[in-house]
């Protein structure tokens, strides 16, 4: 089965208003430049981020900030491009919160296969056509390092202030580019990247992979063609349906759409819960990475309300790594507007962190310079994530045999009566 991977492993289009992040991977105009040119752009970014952000500094020391960046301009004419913007990518990430990033170049190159960590394995889980041999292998070496060296490189450009699942998640996507590779000196080149991985089948291959344009993002397939409801459903989307057989409502909250659409599928939705006879209701964040939170509490959990449906064990939210900005946000507002039992992984962003997104571009390279506007506390305790009530782990096994396992525990659940129809 061929699909866009993008929404699968995260690298979704991410447009936040309320929350405030906005990771569009838009392109840039070019990233050939001049020492200059790129000294132009580091001076721009030194000057102009810490000036915007709400509170630059809550990681990272201005010292620190100030001495990466003078080590930086010292070092420009002895590095090559993808040097250049992966050590750029570094001072931004050092800010610490996910809001605040450089953006990707026109002329990225990515691997043909895309990776997902399962708690210390990282294996393949998507590959472009003429590497499906790759899918299942297990990362060994990437190019001279271990995996473990790979990625602890890989975090030097993932913002660490947010969670442990969410810096694993966002390896993965760095892991893949091999610009990004090249940039931190593991492949020679951004041409081709060396990889040792044990495949699925047992044997140990180490083999040269070539990249292919990053702009658009290459069409990979998955392991095997899913048809659940629930993770491994193919398309990224806003929508709700009625599983007769548990008498369960779910609702596939993977994206924050345009208002109308958002009031005419919420709508959707209250109309299902009237007309059906439901135990449960069941609202998926797993795939959400952001938008405005404050259409689901305008929208949505009002007209929940209203039904009746907030008695305990009725309303359960499934939460992940990619549970991000505002999807986070309205995960809290289940749990406490309508008693929601959150099962799942603990969500990608920390409850208590600064968000509302905004962005600048640097004067030659045209990079965009996301950062953050405001701290936001959503809940009392300073928790990293918001933690499931019920923590399950995603396993390699239930992955590759597209075995649901939060949504199954929750459809295992009793519930009680079921609601009465109006």
């Amino acid at each position: 089965m061929r699909f866009d991977i993008r929404w699968r492993l995260g690298l979704s289009i991410v447009a936040c208003a309320a929350c405030g992040v906005n990771t569009n991977r838009q392109p840039t105009r070019t990233t050939t430049l001049t020492t200059a040119e790129w000294r132009d752009d580091l001076d721009q970014l030194a000057t102009e981020l810490p000036k915007r952000h709400v509170n630059a500094f809550h990681r990272t020391t201005r010292a620190a900030f100030d001495s990466a960046v003078a080590a930086l301009e010292t070092a420009i004419p002895g590095l090559n491009q993808d040097q250049i913007w992966t050590r750029m990518r570094q001072i931004v990430a050092s800010i610490g919160d996910g809001h605040t990033r450089l953006g990707t170049p026109e002329n990225e190159r990515v691997l043909p296969i895309a990776f997902t960590w399962f708690r210390e394995d990282l294996r393949v889980t998507a590959a472009a056509e003429g590497f499906e041999r790759l899918l299942g292998a297990s990362v060994v070496r990437i190019g001279t390092v271990s995996r473990d060296s790979a990625y602890a490189r890989a975090t030097t450009l993932v913002a660490r202030g947010e969670t442990d699942g969410w810096t694993r998640l966002a390896s993965s996507r760095v892991l893949r580019s091999a610009t990004v590779l090249h940039g931190l000196g593991l492949a020679t080149s951004s041409d081709s990247v060396s990889f040792t991985l044990v495949l699925e089948s047992g044997p140990t291959l180490t083999t040269m992979l070539p990249s292919v344009p990053g702009n658009p993002s290459p069409a990979l397939h998955s392991l095997t063609s899913r048809t659940s409801p629930g993770f491994f459903r193919e398309e990224r989307v806003f929508a709700s349906r009625l599983l007769p057989d548990s008498q369960t409502v779910y609702l596939a909250f993977d994206q924050y759409p345009d208002k109308a659409d958002f009031k005419r599928i919420s709508n959707e939705l209250l109309r299902l819960v009237d007309s059906a006879r439901m135990r449960r209701l069941v609202v998926d964040l797993r795939r959400n990475a952001g938008g405005d939170f404050t259409k689901a509490r305008e929208l949505l959990i009002p007209g929940l309300k209203r039904r009746a449906v907030s008695a305990p064990g009725h309303v359960f939210v499934l939460t992940g790594p990619n549970t991000f900005s505002a999807a986070m946000t309205n995960a809290i507002d289940f749990r406490r507007e309508l008693q929601a039992i959150l099962v799942g992984q603990p969500t990608g962003s920390r409850p208590n962190n600064y968000q509302e997104g905004r962005e600048f571009r640097l004067a030659h390279s045209g990079l965009g310079v996301g950062y953050s506007t405001r701290y936001y506390k959503f809940q009392e305790a300073d928790t990293e994530g918001v933690i499931p009530d019920h923590v399950i782990e995603l396993t390699w096994e239930d992955y590759k045999s597209g075995r649901d396992a939060v949504l199954e525990w929750v459809l295992s659940q009793e519930t009680g009566r079921p609601r009465p129809q109006p």
